[in-house]
């Protein structure tokens, strides 16, 4: 009888630690994924307050060139793109985890931003003249947009060092954006103390006017040109590369849009294209170094090995020096032509002058024999067309890119204004038609175009 207790006791106990270890089992295996829930919750909510950022940059842009537009189109223009930008800026915040009562500010700074901007087009578009006031009022947005932007910034940063979980819908959280007091203005509030990361990194999207425009096209270079053997290739990317053929391992083709062998030494790799035998892109994966050479002395050594590699003509435009590398853009220029859309990214180390980095499919994919007529108009004429303010520094004819994929002849006109912004004007070289704005910065690590 003993023996039979002992026996369901032993029972009693390995059905008792085995329910244990079931239940352990499942709240473990809940809370992993509780956690793994909280994770991705927190990352969407990320994405969202970069994307509220970026679309609040926008509008700061937009609303600074405002201030420039002639012709009601290009005002039209901008116009729709601040109410766009304030629209999308509105959908992210409402993505969020914060309370109704620190949206009610934002929304009402997005909302006006949008709808007084495309109120000043329409009364622009019929006939009357932007007020002085008016202009006042946009740039006064403007600013509000900055500081609104500058406060997400910090708030970003916050997030990103897990200073702010924004799944807790913290105070810190909450309060940012029910800082924003009723004129708009950002208050960093308790976010004094927060180190921002975004200090040294405005919100600007360098590479120059039209960088990245119809990669999606068909080369007109390739299609006329025979392919070259996979060894021919191999001596050019060890040439491209500065090592020894012997030293070259092929990794492959790039069987893509613009058919390229792939070859790689060490931390370094080239594309040559197989129509042709171009350099479309090389990279040295070494770490930077010390800044030791001027930007000058950069930009010349990457010209010098444009034109190494057959990419003659090519005019340095825009730069940024980042992480120990000056990243200078250069586009096609003939017979005083600057055509953007043939563009070459070329990265320079700013320790001894070595190419590091080269992307040529902009130029690959866009570059052609243009049969460029005389203008119609004249420099003096295309001036006459500025807005009262601005005064033309520099002139020269230029080929830009639309979005539908074509090209347009324009004037180009480097202009300042009068509180010292630069200010690229962009004139049909035909018709005069205001056809794109450009603001110039020049920041301590490069010139950027927004």
């Amino acid at each position: 009888m003993k023996k039979m207790k002992r026996r369901t006791l032993v029972r009693l106990i390995s059905y008792s630690a085995a329910a244990l270890l079931v239940a352990v089992g499942f709240a473990v295996s809940g809370y992993s994924l509780a956690c793994d829930y909280r994770e991705q919750l927190e990352n969407g909510y990320r994405r969202a307050l970069t994307d509220l950022s970026s679309n609040v940059s926008s509008m700061d842009t937009l609303l600074k060139k405002s201030k420039y537009a002639s012709t009601p189109l290009m005002l039209g223009t901008i116009a729709s793109g601040i109410w766009r930008d304030a629209g999308a800026a509105k959908a992210n915040l409402a993505l969020l985890p914060v309370t109704e009562a620190s949206l009610d500010n934002v929304n009402k700074f997005l909302s006006q931003a949008g709808e007084y901007a495309l109120w000043v087009s329409e009364r622009v578009a019929s006939g009357e003249e932007m007020a002085a006031d008016e202009a006042e009022a946009l740039a006064g947005l403007s600013e509000l947009a900055g500081r609104v932007n500058g406060g997400l910034n910090e708030l970003i940063a916050a997030v990103s060092d897990k200073t702010v979980m924004l799944t807790e819908v913290s105070e810190k959280a909450n309060g940012f954006l029910a800082g924003i007091n009723n004129d708009g203005v950002a208050i960093s509030g308790g976010f004094a103390d927060v180190e921002n990361g975004f200090e040294n990194y405005p919100t600007l999207i360098y590479d120059g006017p039209y960088s990245d425009f119809s990669l999606n096209k068909e080369s007109a270079i390739l299609k006329r040109e025979t392919e070259v053997t996979p060894d021919r290739a191999k001596k050019l990317a060890a040439a491209a590369m500065g090592v020894d053929v012997s030293a070259v391992t092929a990794g492959g083709e790039n069987t893509g849009r613009l058919p390229a062998y792939y070859f790689y030494s060490g931390e370094k790799s080239a594309e040559i294209t197989k129509a042709g035998g171009h350099l479309l892109a090389m990279t040295d994966g070494a770490e930077p170094r010390e800044e030791r050479i001027s930007v000058e002395r950069a930009t010349a050594a990457a010209s010098a090995f444009l034109e190494k590699f057959g990419y003659s003509d090519m005019s340095g435009t825009y730069y940024v020096v980042e992480y120990g590398v000056c990243t200078v853009n250069f586009a096609y220029e003939s017979g005083g032509v600057i055509c953007y859309p043939d563009l070459i990214k070329v990265g320079v180390s700013m320790a001894d002058g070595g190419v590091v980095t080269l992307d040529a499919r902009g130029y690959i994919t866009n570059h052609v024999a243009r049969d460029l007529p005389e203008p119609k108009t004249t420099a003096a004429e295309a001036k006459a067309k500025l807005r009262e303010g601005l005064s033309v520094q520099k002139e020269r004819l230029a080929v830009i890119p639309t979005d539908g994929g074509g090209e347009k002849f324009c004037r180009e006109l480097l202009c300042k204004a009068a509180d010292g912004t630069e200010v690229i004007e962009y004139f049909n070289a035909d018709s005069l038609l205001e056809e794109d704005i450009l603001i110039l910065l020049r920041e301590d690590n490069g010139v950027l175009t927004v």
